[in-house]
């Protein structure tokens, strides 16, 4: 498929603790629309909900899917990565450090 990326929106705010993320993107012909908020407790872990729509829906049937993960310091970083890193499930790397200090 298709595999241009264009984003009409990525709003990002931050309110103390807690930072919202929107963003309306496309991948091709699919549209996918996120609201995420992220809560943090302090400097070392932090709670977030992630819901993402897609039009059209995903292979597996849903348009529609939630993610809820709490998150905590463990230990230093692998030789791969840097303070603030984070790998999701699906394989994507962000840096949250760099995502807070943007925000401000």
């Amino acid at each position: 498929g298709d595999a241009s990326q264009a984003c009409s929106r990525k709003d990002m705010k931050r309110d103390g603790y807690k930072v919202t993320i929107d963003s309306e993107c496309t991948f091709g012909s699919r549209k996918m629309t996120t609201h995420g908020v992220l809560t943090f407790t302090n400097d070392t872990a932090y709670h977030a909900e992630m819901k993402m729509h897609s039009e059209p829906p995903l292979r597996d049937g849903g348009g529609d899917h939630t993610t809820v993960m709490d998150s905590k310091w463990t230990g230093p970083c692998p030789s791969d990565m840097v303070p603030g890193d984070m790998t999701g499930p699906n394989g994507m790397k962000m840096n949250l450090k760099t995502i807070m200090e943007r925000s401000k």
